[in-house]
């Protein structure tokens, strides 16, 4: 990518470089934003690796409807019933998602269990079993 903004006519870094330089405050922000990026991204891998994409797609969207609810409280955007409306089917998928997995565990006496599923396999396993099973699995979700 460096090589496009850089190298490429039009490209832009160049511009970027010298407004970072006219703006340091601007760097600051832009290296929290990278940094929010990186944590961001090592969550949901830690989500995926230790409870499945279910889990890390009701939180995703979870976080995505609260933001939403709030930024329009918090700004005084009023929602339209349409909206509202979109907000209850979006809570109601959420409940019933979240019950299904309730009845899944509690059906099949899984209930209560907080261990990852392969933290006791392998215990010498220097992590190579662990990205092949991950990999295995994310393969299967796409």
């Amino acid at each position: 990518m460096g090589i496009f903004m850089l190298g490429w006519p039009g490209g832009g870094g160049w511009a970027a470089i010298k407004f970072v330089c006219e703006h340091p405050k601007a760097a600051w922000d832009i290296t929290l934003f990278c940094l929010c990026g990186v944590v961001g991204q090592n969550f949901i891998f830690l989500i995926i690796s230790h409870f499945g994409s279910l889990v890390t797609n009701i939180i995703t969207t979870t976080r995505k409807f609260f933001s939403i609810l709030i930024s329009s409280l918090w700004n005084g955007n009023p929602l339209s019933f349409q909206q509202w409306a979109s907000v209850v089917m979006v809570f109601t998928g959420l409940s019933y998602h979240i019950y299904l997995k309730w009845k899944q565990k509690a059906s099949h006496g899984h209930g209560g269990s907080k261990t990852p599923p392969y933290a006791n396999e392998h215990e010498e396993d220097d992590g190579s079993q662990f990205v092949a099973r991950l990999r295995s699995r994310n393969s299967s979700t796409l």
